[in-house]
């Protein structure tokens, strides 16, 4: 059997594939960008998900073990034996950035499934990061499935570990496995179920992926009945009706292993979803993973960076990031959009811990009609001590709405909580009421940004002094920077 490996170059950085990703054509609507962004929302940061018999279900206002998506729902489950596992990871200290997926040994499946996502059609592009760990595994199945669906029912029904269970609700199956001469390679098959008599089955020719290596994926889903292009790195491609396209870190995937010269087929085939029908589903399952003589649940996968373009969507704005931070007591909110479409405005929500009632702290235009990235912000001058959850709703000028997924800001100072003076001995002294006990730093600059002095300091709970510097300064004005929790503070004192 002739197998092709699909080489490609690592230094083709999954970041660089991502700025070509490749676009529908579209002359109605637009194309609506959905993120699902492993960093926000609250889930359950940095813990492990293993519970047998049990899943968790996360909404744009319900968190579960997974951050909140903008829409639809996002949710990881596990099956009553074998030892799947699901971890959200950091990138370095703080920020979540990926899920880590370990695949069960044979007895039952893990499955991760992001479904019912607004606004879908029928054309819909799929993009993730994906790199299966190089390790010791010699065993593992996994199974991505692309679906219709709004109810927990395709993410928990779904496919077996074989790819060929029989569902009306699916597109396209994809399996990936570790190859069983040289567990370094993963080889990819496809699902082919051409009728409604046929015989599921995969094909016999896989294409093979490197383990331990970084691949960006598009993959460009047409369930409408007439051909549709799309635009990738300025070059223009044709996916004939119910089929679909795939793109690994830049490079196209053939359909069938073999060399370029020999085959050209790109077009993979759709399964038993009807026609016309939206995309809006993706679920990812893991299975039979286990190393030679041992039952050790090795076989992983990292998955992060995804999102779905919704061609032809009548979803009036894509939301592509929201971010908030404290500034001593206040909040800065930001946001992007890649599109507008009937945009009047957002209006900015927040409850808290004590209260959680989402109350409307502010408003802020929209930008009508537009195609371009636009970045909005907004700052929170009164938030609350504690937990801050924000939401933004945006409001059509038919005043038709939508809520944002939910961020979560803590607020550790306020104003009156951080207070510089001079001291007898006329040197610079700082006051600051702290709700913990917490490492700070301290910088004394002037307006140059020469720096005086610069110290750590343990912080206790409650009402603290602190000496920044122990003597008069000469004649002019010094900024005394109070850094804690990844928040800065900014305070001004003249001499």
């Amino acid at each position: 059997m002739k197998r092709h490996l699909l080489y490609l170059i690592i230094f083709l950085i999954t970041s660089s594939a991502y700025a070509q990703q490749a676009t529908w054509n579209i002359t109605s609507g637009t194309n609506y960008n959905w993120v699902y962004d492993f960093s926000t929302g609250t889930g359950n940061a940095g813990s492990t998900f293993t519970t047998a018999s049990s899943n968790s279900i996360s909404t744009p206002t319900t968190p579960g073990f997974l951050p909140q998506p903008i829409s639809g729902s996002a949710r990881v489950g596990i099956g009553s034996g074998g030892t799947p596992s699901f971890t959200l990871m950091k990138n370095g200290a703080t920020n979540l950035d990926s899920l880590q997926f370990q695949a069960s040994s044979t007895g039952t499946i893990g499955k991760f499934s992001l479904y019912g996502v607004d606004g879908a059609t029928a054309l819909t592009a799929y993009y993730f990061t994906a790199r299966f760990l190089n390790n010791t595994a010699t065993r593992a199945d996994w199974v991505l499935a692309i679906s219709s669906g709004s109810t927990s029912a395709i993410s928990s029904s779904g496919v077996a570990s074989t790819g060929t269970t029989s569902n009306t609700d699916i597109f396209g199956v994809l399996r990936f496995s570790v190859n069983t001469t040289d567990n370094t390679k993963m080889d990819l098959l496809y699902r082919i179920k051409p009728d409604a008599g046929s015989t599921i089955s995969l094909n016999t020719t896989p294409t093979q992926f490197n383990r331990g290596t970084n691949y960006a994926f598009e993959i460009l889903c047409n369930n409408t009945s007439t051909s549709q292009d799309y635009t990738r790195d300025g070059t223009s491609y044709t996916v004939p009706s119910r089929t679909y396209h795939i793109w690994a870190n830049g490079v196209r995937v053939l359909k069938t292993a073999s060399t370029p010269s020999v085959s050209t087929d790109y077009d993979f085939p759709a399964n038993q979803l009807a026609a016309d029908s939206p995309l809006n589903s993706i679920f990812i399952t893991g299975n039979n993973s286990q190393t030679s003589g041992s039952a050790s649940n090795d076989g992983t996968l990292i998955l992060s960076k995804i999102s779905m373009k919704l061609a032809n969507s009548t979803l009036p704005v894509s939301l592509t990031q929201f971010t908030g931070k404290n500034e001593l007591g206040k909040v800065r909110l930001k946001w992007q959009t890649a599109s507008e479409s009937n945009n009047s405005h957002f209006e900015i929500l927040r409850s808290s811990d004590q209260n959680n009632t989402p109350t409307v702290i502010g408003k802020v235009n929209g930008k009508g009609n537009s195609n371009t990235t636009i970045n909005y912000d907004f700052l929170d001058n009164n938030p609350v001590k504690g937990n801050n959850y924000y939401q933004l709703r945006q409001v059509d000028f038919d005043y038709k709405s939508t809520l944002s997924n939910t961020i979560i800001v803590k607020s550790n100072l306020s104003e009156t909580d951080f207070i510089v003076y001079k001291g007898n001995n006329n040197g610079v002294f700082a006051s600051i009421n702290s709700e913990e006990n917490v490492d700070a730093s301290f910088t004394l600059i002037d307006l140059n940004g020469k720096v005086i002095n610069q110290f750590n300091k343990r912080l206790v709970r409650g009402s603290n002094a602190i000496e920044v510097y122990p003597s008069a300064l000469s004649q002019g004005i010094y900024l005394v920077k109070l850094s804690l929790n990844g928040s800065q503070a900014i305070k001004k004192i003249s001499y």
